[in-house]
């Protein structure tokens, strides 16, 4: 919800201007707003991967208490990566 809430006013501030945005543009820029960013870029690539697995579960597959532990821990791996891919990437 606060990613959303940050974004949303990006978009507001950027709309107001270039004054109102080059505001938010240095939050975004400094450490803490790129470690806002990172977490909530791995929130969404967690709640991805997580919803893949629930497809296959809901389609009977990994029911095992041990297939649910490995795919819980491919599914934390998979975020972290694709949310590690995209920092780099952009």
């Amino acid at each position: 919800m606060p990613g959303t809430l940050l974004l949303s006013l990006w978009v507001i501030l950027l709309a107001l201007g270039e004054g109102s945005f080059s505001c938010i543009s240095l939050f975004v820029e400094h450490l803490i707003g790129r470690l806002l960013l990172l977490a909530w870029l791995f929130s969404l690539y967690y709640h991805l991967c997580n919803g893949i697995r629930h497809l296959a579960w809901d389609l009977g597959y990994g029911y095992a208490i041990g297939v649910v532990y490995r795919s819980g821990f491919v599914v934390v791996v998979t975020a972290l990566g694709l949310t590690l891919a995209t920092a780099f990437w952009a």
